[in-house]
């Protein structure tokens, strides 16, 4: 915490060597910034795969906040292929928007790309 009432805090934890865990927590009196953000990451041999939740909420009706879900698999030893979605919604009076992007990694032996 600081001078000014500010309160900030992260934790992590390592469930098996696979699987971590992060929070994070912000808390400014009276400035309507509060946040809050929750991660999951499951480390497999040959891919990766997250959530990650900014600002969840489901107290008012609805689910709002920021949603992302990624994923990356190694097709072979050099190249691997992703995909991220992010859905977000900032309050119940307005309609939910996605996007996804893809991505591509190719690794050589001097250059990533």
């Amino acid at each position: 915490m600081d001078n000014d009432g500010q309160l900030s805090t992260r934790f992590n934890y390592r469930w098996s060597d696979k699987l971590v865990s992060k929070t994070q927590l912000q808390v400014v009196p009276g400035s309507g910034q509060d946040m809050v953000q929750l991660e999951n990451e499951y480390t497999g041999d040959d891919f990766t795969a997250s959530l990650k939740m900014l600002n969840p909420s489901a107290l008012d009706g609805g689910i709002t906040g920021i949603f992302i879900g990624s994923y990356l698999q190694s097709v072979t030893p050099k190249l691997a292929l992703g995909l991220e979605t992010v859905w977000q919604r900032a309050g119940l009076t307005q309609g939910p928007e996605m996007a996804t992007s893809y991505s591509l990694r190719y690794k050589s032996d001097d250059w990533v790309a």
